[in-house]
């Protein structure tokens, strides 16, 4: 697209054959309106618009089968997620496990079924207290570790005292036998609310007769893959070397086998009722991932929506305290969520107008100001210098062009940053309010974000500012009144009028947030910032360690980013061509600083890893297919104002464009809609990606594997693994009962895992 405007639309722009206007500036010569109307000229533009318009449709298309070969090594990877489904919204009838039971066995040949884990009934309430859990048992372990190095003191200062006794050493080994003291009673009061909270988990899991016995054989949390992921290659991460006994009691008790108390644990639980209730949903594995994939693409009864069946989340994707919404629930608390997004929104679009208002009326005010005081006084230049020119000939000498070149562009990207800090803050709003819809994995409220930041951006930065620049009259004031009262063909040729102006108004926003913020980010103030505060206030050394490992990646909120300059970008492509050189130097910036945050800054997270949920990719393609439309749409409501010669001709082009682009988009959608979400069964390829030469080191695409290492922290750790892994492995018992640890509520598996009183020392 870049080659088609810079070796074609732009000369014709630059050597256009208007007449009526006299450009002062390079930067005007690159818009449309250099083109006289009845020139043959006209024709050129939209050429380039149906050949752009080729282009992209073919890249809609390779996008997508490149993508589906990823997404096809993703969902044959032998991960716990492709053995799993997960059923959604179960009918009352069947909330009770031997009807469940009873029901599956009949929808499933015997032997696929190798398990079937019911979510809780409690299962909020279970989130709750294992996120209190957790909390104390982190304090617990950071008491202990002050509890160790201060009886490491107490011991070194009565040994400095042993041998001399001196009245400093004593007041030392005072002061640090009563921090010591200090230290062992709040150690002693966590290890007390966290046996507590795991009696209120006991009482829960007893109550509900929850089965457990499955976690018999596991050792801990997150257990190894299935037996044919050999991992070849794994980053380093922290190991806690487990001790293989366990205290049942307070300091001094006697120490039993770890093993044998775990066991002793699980089989001391009450043995469940085939008849007891469970909750709205479930997780139930296959033996393959043919036979889970099959399975989710099945209907079970009449009423496909009860149960609604789909493949399992990636185990940390799962939201725990929603998974057992009911559908009503998630209907109310959806429409309340979209409900504030549009009272938000009204309050991120009224003041960031009325601001845009203000400085248009009182811009050539501020700049007289900033160029009375800052140039006519220390270079002595002339005043009034909008009657001047733009040439350094035009000044007097050089100091005054810079100062007038530097007042201007004072001026002019002050509204684009105060639009960008607006902007800013969105996505941390967006993200504080996602709590409210009662999603159930992480990939739908990523979705939800990206959705809502985008639907912002491109309202806000992208179609308003269109239309409120046309709201403006001949002395720079907003009248928003006289926009309603306009037809919508009067209104569709203010957008004529007033999009190629825009465009420059776009670009300073590229610039400013997408460019410099960008650049900015590299500087890494507000991790030096961080690194000072730990320094000053942390004291314990694993914690600051923690610290130091940066959150993960947003690649939501930049992928938003690159979608909506890519979009408005594509509107203003043909009327304004330099907007396309400026976001590719644009977006060259944002890859390459993203690459280095993503690769020597953040911290690895799950949602980096492609599943078989609803990801972004294929959204964010449907995006760019708007951008293809709004191309020829800000093409479409120039011609209609400013062409009168050859309109009728132009106008059907581009109509025969549009529907070129639907046409193409339906068929190519056609073809490939399951394959983006299903797992393909037979070898055969319909666009074998390999036939094409510069493709065929896709053949040995390595396969990785997102784990997480640790119960307390969100830390992760990838492995690049066998290709062997993405056969058609079916698993044995054991893979079984480690990928049911995975889907095991956290809050059970931390009380089945580490019982004892004394074992959350050993909680990683």
């Amino acid at each position: 697209m870049l080659a088609y405007t810079l070796a074609i639309i732009t000369p014709i722009y630059v050597t256009g054959s208007s007449q009526t206007i006299n450009p002062r500036t390079i930067w005007a010569k690159l818009q449309i309106n250099m083109v006289q109307d009845g020139s043959l000229f006209c024709f050129i533009p939209i050429i380039v618009c149906f050949m752009m318009s080729i282009s992209l449709m073919r890249f809609y298309k390779e996008f997508q089968v490149l993508y589906i070969y990823y997404k096809q090594l993703v969902l044959r990877r032998a991960a716990p997620q492709n053995y799993t489904i997960l059923l959604d919204c179960i009918p009352k009838e069947l909330q009770f496990e031997q009807q469940l039971i009873d029901a599956l066995s009949q929808c499933y040949p015997a032997g696929q079924v190798m398990r079937i884990l019911p979510i809780p009934i409690n299962n909020i309430k279970l989130y709750w207290k294992n996120f209190h859990l957790k909390r104390h048992i982190r304090k617990e372990q950071r008491m202990a570790r002050h509890v160790f190095i201060w009886k490491a003191k107490v011991q070194y200062f009565q040994t400095l005292l042993y041998r001399s006794s001196s009245k400093k050493t004593q007041t030392q080994l005072e002061n640090a036998l009563k921090k010591l003291n200090m230290y062992k009673q709040v150690h002693f009061k966590k290890q007390k609310a966290s046996k507590k909270l795991k009696s209120h988990i006991t009482k829960i899991v007893d109550h509900e007769q929850i089965k457990v016995d499955y976690l018999r054989s596991i050792d801990q949390m997150y257990p190894p893959f299935p037996d044919c992921v050999k991992s070849f290659t794994v980053l380093d991460h922290q190991e806690v070397e487990t001790k293989n006994t366990v205290c049942t009691g307070r300091e001094g008790q006697r120490e039993i086998d770890r093993d044998t108390f775990h066991k002793n644990r699980i089989d001391a639980m009450k043995t469940p009722d085939p008849n007891r209730p469970i909750g709205s949903a479930c997780f139930v594995i296959f033996k393959s991932q043919k036979e889970a994939s099959l399975a989710s693409q099945a209907c079970l009864f009449s009423d496909n929506t009860e149960p609604t069946i789909r493949i399992a989340p990636h185990p940390e994707e799962v939201i725990w305290y929603n998974i057992g919404a009911q559908k009503q629930e998630q209907f109310w608390y959806d429409v309340l969520f979209w409900f504030i997004m549009v009272l938000l929104f009204i309050a991120y679009f009224i003041p960031q107008t009325f601001l845009l208002g203000y400085f248009s009326q009182h811009s050539t005010e501020w700049f007289n100001a900033i160029y009375k005081n800052v140039c006519e006084i220390p270079f002595e230049c002339k005043a009034n210098p909008q009657q001047q020119g733009e040439k350094y000939k035009d000044f007097d000498n050089i100091g005054c062009f810079i100062c007038y070149e530097g007042s201007s562009a004072i001026i002019t990207y002050f509204p684009s940053i105060v639009s960008a800090i607006f902007m800013s803050c969105l996505p941390q709003l967006i993200n504080a309010l996602l709590f409210i819809p009662k999603y159930k994995t992480m990939s739908q409220r990523y979705k939800t974000k990206y959705v809502v930041l985008l639907t912002f951006l491109i309202l806000i930065q992208g179609f308003l500012s269109v239309v409120l620049g046309a709201a403006f009259n001949d002395n720079g004031i907003l009248q928003i009144d006289a926009l309603f009262k306009l037809s919508f063909m009067e209104l569709f040729s203010k957008i004529g009028q007033n999009i190629s102006a825009q465009s420059f108004v776009f670009l300073n926003y590229v610039m400013t947030k997408y460019f410099f913020f960008a650049i900015l980010t590299i500087t890494r103030i507000p991790d030096v910032l961080l690194t000072l505060c730990v320094i000053i206030f942390r004291k314990d050394a694993l914690l600051k360690a923690r610290t130091y490992r940066y959150k993960n990646f947003d690649y939501v909120t930049n992928l938003c980013y690159v979608t909506h300059m890519m979009v408005i970008g594509l509107m203003y492509s043909l009327v304004s061509p330099i907007t396309l050189l400026v976001i590719c130097i644009a977006l060259t910036a944002i890859v390459f600083v993203s690459r280095y945050n993503i690769l020597f800054v953040h911290q690895q997270h799950p949602q980096s890893d492609l599943s078989s949920q609803q990801d972004l990719f294929i959204t964010v393609l449907q995006n760019f297919f708007l951008g293809f439309i709004l191309m020829v749409v800000g093409m479409f409501s120039y011609v209609i104002v400013q062409f009168e010669y050859h309109k009728n001709l132009i106008m059907l082009i581009l109509a025969v464009n549009v529907i070129y682009l639907f046409v193409q988009k339906y068929a190519i959608d056609k073809k490939f809609i399951n394959s983006l979400k299903q797992l393909k069964l037979g070898g055969y390829e319909a666009n074998n990606m390999c036939e094409n030469p510069f493709l065929d080191k896709l053949k040995l695409e390595t396969v990785s594997y997102i784990k997480r290492t640790s119960v307390l922290y969100k830390e992760y750790v990838t492995g690049i693994a066998n290709r062997e892994s993405l056969e058609n492995y079916e698993l044995n018992t054991q893979d079984v009962d480690h990928v049911a640890c995975y889907y095991t509520h956290p809050a059970i598996g931390l009380l089945s895992l580490y019982p004892g009183e004394k074992d959350d020392w050993y909680v990683i």
